[in-house]
């Protein structure tokens, strides 16, 4: 079963060092990340995404996106990605 993590409303730059914390505590469990909540996705936080959904795939790990929210999938598109350009199964 994977590994639940509830994402922060505003993901900047000084939610980056919980945002790494919380995933390098969850490095060996397939993750669900819940989107739901995020109002602001920042630079940092979108660059930590990435870096761990290329670990998670590299290691044959699950790490997808639930419920993501209008703001989230609006602030990805603003730094020119789409969800499933980096995460297996987003929403």
């Amino acid at each position: 079963m994977a590994k639940q993590v509830l994402l922060a409303a505003k993901l900047d730059t000084a939610a980056s060092a919980e945002l790494r914390d919380t995933l390098i505590a969850a490095q060996d469990d397939d993750i669900v990340l819940e989107a739901g909540a995020v109002q602001m996705l920042g630079g940092a936080c979108v660059e930590l995404l990435m870096s761990a959904a290329a670990l998670w795939h590299n290691a044959g790990r699950r790490l997808s996106i639930q419920n993501a929210s209008p703001q989230f999938l609006e602030d990805l598109e603003t730094f020119g990605l789409a969800p499933d350009t980096f995460l297996e199964d987003a929403a």
